[in-house]
């Protein structure tokens, strides 16, 4: 009987689990060359609302959580606005494309 009870309630208690969820994929807002490396800007959705992250040569380096959109884009324009003057340029998608090809 003992066992049965217990079976019960682990039964019960995973059915009341969540299944795990793919993350969204990130949504990328800008990408700038440095001297060696890249560094891009992305808007992810997270549990909390919404996160900058910032990825540098492909590894996030800074996650910025942040309540809402507009709070996520205003910050991420500061912060690309100060890269900028501070050396990095802006990658154009299209000649970055032309140019390895």
């Amino acid at each position: 009987m003992f066992e049965d009870s217990n079976a019960r309630w682990i039964r019960r208690r995973s059915r009341s689990w969540k299944t795990p969820t793919i993350p969204p994929r990130p949504i990328e807002l800008w990408r700038l060359r440095g001297a060696t490396n890249d560094v891009r800007g992305l808007a992810i959705e997270t549990s909390f609302g919404y996160a900058l992250g910032v990825e540098l040569d492909t590894e996030l380096v800074l996650l910025f959580l942040q309540p809402s959109v507009e709070r996520l884009v205003a910050y991420a324009d500061r912060l690309e606005a100060a890269l900028i003057g501070h050396g990095w340029r802006p990658i154009d998608e299209d000649r970055a494309g032309r140019e390895s090809a």
